[in-house]
């Protein structure tokens, strides 16, 4: 899959391909093979993804309260509520499998907070006037953490994406 002039490195639930005109991000969990479904029909951003499950709540808290099941009914409120506020946090979060290099504005890395969050490459590039970010989250279940974080940091300094 890598060709002699690529470099790859391991996110969460895959690889980051790294070419001398893109990007190419292949995630092979669920989330991974929906954002590519729904990307090649067009869908830019993950707002359908928050969108249709802040719908699936609000109709499951409404048969709720058909049915008088009140305390159900304000849980599922309130989840579809936090859907539809992360909907809004991230609404230029990309579903982009392949990023042209000509495209990228910057990348910046994000240290990872013990017990907190992962470590991560945000991608800020910009697609039909519109700028997108999207994550590349390096793995924390290996026990050799923390050298594949300096070997993906070192790829993205060596390829001249990060600048020092």
């Amino acid at each position: 899959m890598t060709g002699p002039r690529s470099k790859s490195f391991p996110i969460k639930n895959g690889f980051c391909l790294i070419y001398p005109d893109k990007l190419e991000i292949n995630q092979e969990d669920l989330m991974g093979k929906m954002e590519r479904f729904l990307y090649k029909r067009g869908f830019k951003t993950r707002m359908v993804l928050y969108l249709g499950l802040a719908m699936v709540l609000l109709l499951a808290s409404l048969i709720s309260v058909i049915i008088a099941n009140y305390f159900l009914a304000t849980f599922l409120l309130v989840v579809a509520v936090a859907a539809l506020y992360f909907l809004l946090k991230n609404r230029k979060l990309s579903l982009a499998t392949e990023i042209d290099r000509k495209q990228i504005q910057q990348v910046d890395y994000k240290e990872a907070i013990q017990g907190v969050s992962r470590a991560m490459f945000l991608v800020h590039f910009e697609e039909g006037n519109k700028s997108y970010l999207k994550q590349l989250q390096l793995p924390t279940s290996s026990p050799n953490v923390q050298m594949f974080v300096q070997s993906a940091l070192m790829i993205m300094i060596d390829e001249g994406l990060i600048h020092q």
